[in-house]
């Protein structure tokens, strides 16, 4: 099953909404794309070293979107 299959499949069992759903998706497509394609273990490992340059409301908005991967 592809990532973005299980993405959706936990948000429905987990009885998220539709939008909610979709925000996910967009956001964990934008941070893949954004680190070109990059195994996971590399892009967390940047991701945690950049998070300190980044505004506190985004560091919670991304960091729920890293802890749900």
């Amino acid at each position: 099953m592809k990532l973005m299959e299980r993405v959706k499949e936990t948000l429905r069992v987990k009885c998220y909404s539709l939008r909610t759903e979709k925000s996910y998706c967009y956001w964990i497509r934008f941070f893949i794309r954004f680190h070109r394609m990059r195994p996971p273990a590399t892009i967390l490992k940047n991701a945690r070293s950049k998070l300190n340059q980044i505004r506190p409301i985004c560091i919670k908005n991304v960091r729920s979107r890293i802890l749900f991967l």
